[in-house]
């Protein structure tokens, strides 16, 4: 199947590290990397990129976040207490809010 890795609604499976660490491990004790890939569900292409560079296993993926942690609790606490109050924020608000925040720390 050529997007095993794509689930029935065409969006990308989040690898488990553990996973992808114990296909490594079975390839290094003579497995072939096929019969690895097909066995733990990943693609064949991700498990040899895994296997050649496995600091890309912890790597994050996507886009980098903009907001730090505490900006992104406390605007989400924010939210909920103005929803709690009747007026919650609709998504342009709330995108609103988080580039202000970026913006002040400059």
């Amino acid at each position: 199947m050529l997007v095993s890795h794509m689930s029935s609604q065409g969006r990308r499976i989040k690898r488990n590290p553990a996973l992808i660490r114990n296909a490594i491990q079975r390839i290094s004790q003579g497995h072939s990397l096929n019969s690895v890939a097909k066995a733990a569900g990943i693609p064949e292409a991700s498990l040899r990129r895994y296997n050649s560079k496995p600091e890309m296993i912890d790597r994050p993926t996507g886009p980098k976040t903009l907001l730090t942690d505490e900006e992104e609790l406390g605007l989400a606490t924010a939210a909920l207490w103005l929803k709690e109050r009747g007026l919650p924020l609709d998504v342009l608000q709330l995108k609103r809010s988080a580039k202000e925040l970026v913006e002040a720390r400059g």
